[in-house]
């Protein structure tokens, strides 16, 4: 059985709370695109699938699990645009403050002509 199918067949288990994951199935998840999002919808499920299941048949409940899953991924992605924008800053701040202590702050003097 490969790691993504040991995963796979505890994601039920984690998410209702009767299992947890190890170190080493943390590590798979940080890893493997596929697992992270299979374990995204598995999570969502289980915080939204006993409301929705009850009241709509399993096609509308999968489309709320999408759209959640969704909204998820666009806050993940402006998180991240908004981290990448705070390190570009910091290095433009950092690269103008060494050109000042290199320049000495001084703006040069044009040579005298005699």
């Amino acid at each position: 059985m490969t790691p993504c199918e040991r995963l796979s067949d505890r994601m039920p288990a984690v998410a209702a709370g009767g299992d947890a994951w190890t170190l080493e199935d943390l590590a798979h998840l940080d890893a493997c695109s596929d697992c992270r999002a299979e374990w995204t919808l598995v999570a969502a499920f289980q915080r939204i699938g006993p409301s929705v299941a009850s009241r709509r048949g399993p096609e509308a409940t999968a489309a709320a699990v999408l759209v959640r899953v969704r909204e998820a991924e666009r806050a993940d992605r402006r998180r991240a645009t908004t981290r990448g924008a705070l390190v570009w800053g910091g290095l433009a701040a950092a690269a103008a403050l060494m050109l000042v202590v290199l320049f000495g702050g001084r703006a040069r003097r044009a040579p005298e002509v005699a």
